[in-house]
C-alpha cells in the first residue's frame, strides 16, 4: 500500500511541475554566478539590433551569433529584464514548454512520468547552457499535439516559431502528412513566415532587414563547414572518409521511407507519436552542429518512443544504454573516467542512433507485413 502511494506521489503532475521548476531556478541561479554566457548572448544580440549593428558580424566580433533577426526580437521580453531575473524567466519558459506538451500528450500518466524522470539529467545539462533547445523540444510535441486536435494554424505557428529559433526545428512540420486540412496547414505556414520574419522591422528599416537576412544566410552557410558534431557523420567518419551531405541525404531518406512504405499504419496514434520520436532524434543525430546540450530534444524523442514500443529487451537495452552513456556520460564522474578510454562523443551518440535506427526498422517491417 505505502509502495502505491509512494509511485503515485512521483508521477503526481503537481510534483514533477514543481520539480522541474525547482531544478529550473536552482540551476539559473547557480549558472547566473558562474556567467550565463549564451544568454548573454542572446539578450545583446536584441540590443545590438536595435543600435542598427550587424549581429552577425560585428566589429569586433565579441560573440558568436547563429540565430534569425527574428529571434534577437522574440528575445526582447527576457533582455530587458535585470540579468537575474531574465535568466530565471528564460529558462522557465523553456522548461513550461516541455513540460506542457509532454503532459498534453494522449498517453497514460505513469508514461508521461517516465518521460519527465527520465530526461531530467538531460534536461539539467541542457539547462547549464541556457539554450534553446529545451524550448524546441517541447516545441516539437506541442505541434504535434496541436495536430492531433485539428489545429494546423496554430500548429503551423508552432513550426514556424521552431524555425526561426533553430532551423532544424521546422522537421516537425513534416507531421502535417498525417493529417486533414493540409492545405490550410502549408498557408498557414506561408502566413506566419511573413509575419514572423518581418518582426525586427519594429526597430529596423526594410533594407537592414534584408542585410541581416543576408548575413544570417552567410553565417549558416559557413558554419556547415565547420565541424561533424555529435553526429551519425561523425561516428561514420572515425571509421571512413564520407561527405556529410550524402550521409545527410541518405537519413532523410531513411525518415521518410516509412511514410511511402506504411503510411496506413500511422492511423495509429501510437505510431504517429513514435514518427514524431523519430524526427527528434533523427535532427540531433544528423545535425553537423549537434552538441552535448543538444541531445535534450533526442532524448525526450527515445523516451516518447520507448513507452509506446512493445518493450521488446532489445527496446530495453536500447533504452538503458541511452540512459546511461547519452544522458549520465557527461556528469561529472563518468566523465571523468569515461575521457580516460574512449571519445565522450562517440558514447553520448551512439545509443541514439541505435534507438533511431530500431525505430526506422519497426516502421518499415510494420509496412511491409
Amino acid at each position: 500500500m505505502a509502495s502505491g502511494k509512494l509511485k503515485s506521489f512521483f508521477c503526481d503532475p503537481r510534483f514533477l511541475l514543481g520539480l522541474y521548476l525547482l531544478i529550473s531556478i536552482a540551476v539559473s541561479v547557480h549558472k547566473y554566478f558562474c556567467g550565463p554566457t549564451n544568454y548573454i548572448t542572446f539578450a545583446t544580440s536584441f540590443w545590438e539590433l536595435v543600435k542598427g549593428v550587424d549581429i552577425y558580424f560585428p566589429v569586433p566580433k565579441i560573440w558568436d551569433y547563429k540565430y534569425s533577426p527574428s529571434f534577437s526580437v522574440l528575445f526582447a521580453p527576457m533582455a530587458v529584464l535585470p540579468l537575474f531575473l531574465g535568466v530565471i524567466v528564460w529558462n522557465t519558459i523553456n522548461t513550461l514548454a516541455l513540460y506542457v506538451a509532454i503532459t498534453k500528450l494522449k498517453i497514460e500518466q505513469k508514461a508521461k512520468a517516465f518521460i519527465l524522470w527520465f530526461m531530467v539529467f538531460e534536461y539539467i545539462t541542457s539547462l547549464q547552457n541556457f539554450q534553446s533547445n529545451i524550448l524546441i523540444a517541447g516545441l516539437i510535441v506541442i505541434t504535434f499535439n496541436l495536430l492531433e486536435n485539428q489545429k494546423p494554424l496554430s500548429a503551423a505557428f508552432f513550426t514556424t516559431l521552431s524555425f526561426f529559433i533553430k532551423i532544424f526545428g521546422a522537421a516537425c512540420g513534416l507531421l502535417f502528412v498525417f493529417y486533414p486540412k493540409k492545405q490550410k496547414f502549408i498557408l498557414s505556414g506561408l502566413m506566419w513566415t511573413i509575419i514572423i520574419a518581418a518582426l525586427p522591422l519594429l526597430f529596423v528599416s526594410p533594407s537592414w532587414l534584408l542585410h541581416l537576412y543576408q548575413s544570417w544566410y552567410k553565417t549558416m552557410s559557413t558554419d556547415f563547414s565547420g565541424s561533424l558534431g555529435y553526429s551519425v557523420m561523425m561516428l561514420i567518419n572515425k571509421l571512413v572518409p564520407v561527405s556529410k551531405t550524402y550521409i545527410q541525404l541518405a537519413g532523410l531518406v531513411i525518415l521518410v521511407l516509412p511514410l511511402i512504405t506504411s503510411y496506413s499504419n500511422f492511423k495509429e496514434y501510437k505510431n504517429r507519436l513514435i514518427y514524431t520520436a523519430s524526427i527528434m532524434i533523427w535532427i540531433i543525430i544528423f545535425n553537423h552542429k549537434a552538441e552535448s546540450c543538444t541531445f535534450i530534444i533526442a532524448v525526450a524523442g527515445a523516451a516518447i518512443w520507448y513507452v509506446n514500443s512493445k518493450s521488446t529487451v532489445l527496446d530495453k537495452i536500447l533504452i538503458l544504454g541511452v540512459f546511461i552513456f547519452t544522458t549520465l556520460s557527461y556528469t561529472d564522474l563518468p566523465a571523468r573516467i569515461l575521457e580516460k578510454f574512449t571519445d565522450l562523443k562517440v558514447v553520448k551518440t551512439l545509443p541514439c542512433v541505435l534507438v533511431w535506427i530500431k525505430i526506422q526498422i519497426d516502421l518499415l517491417r510494420k509496412g511491409t507485413r
